[in-house]
């Protein structure tokens, strides 16, 4: 018997498109309506292809209970990616062992501690927000929060 459910993206896209203003996700007194989080998956989703995300890649998603939990699975499946969702307080010891478990295309909201480079080098000394999608601290180029920029060596 054939399977006639539309992809979760598609779903996404079509509640947006029936009720656009209607309230899709709350947390910490911040929502998003369906609109915005279908706008804001896709950039993201684009963002996590530009990182080389494909069909089928699995996508580390380590970020405490939030919007940007939610966008981030929601872009995962827009891509046809699976959203593996580990908790943001592991020890990395625990991280690096569940991290070798399986491969990943990219790791959101957490480096690597194997020493991998991360996924994106976002660094902000001004922005509280992204500009493209206001979420606080939130890079959507490539899904990381966004970090202080080291001050620049001196001479030695």
């Amino acid at each position: 018997m054939p399977d006639d459910t539309a992809p979760i993206g598609t779903q996404v896209a079509t509640l947006a498109t029936q009720d656009p203003d209607a309230p899709a996700v709350t947390c910490s007194g911040q929502t998003l309506t369906r609109r915005e989080l279908d706008l804001s998956t896709n950039r993201l989703a684009r963002a996590f292809a530009e990182r080389g995300v494909r069909v089928g890649d699995y996508v580390t998603i380590v970020l405490p209970n939030s919007i940007q939990w939610v966008a981030s699975v929601l872009a995962a499946w827009k891509l046809g990616a699976t959203p593996q969702p580990l908790s943001a307080r592991l020890p990395d010891a625990e991280f690096e062992a569940l991290l070798d478990l399986r491969s990943q295309a990219l790791i959101v909201g957490r480096d690597d501690p194997r020493g991998k480079p991360p996924a994106c080098h976002c660094v902000s000394r001004r922005i509280r927000r992204c500009p493209t999608t206001r979420f606080p601290r939130w890079c959507h180029r490539c899904g990381s929060r966004w970090r202080r920029a080291a001050a620049p060596a001196g001479p030695s």
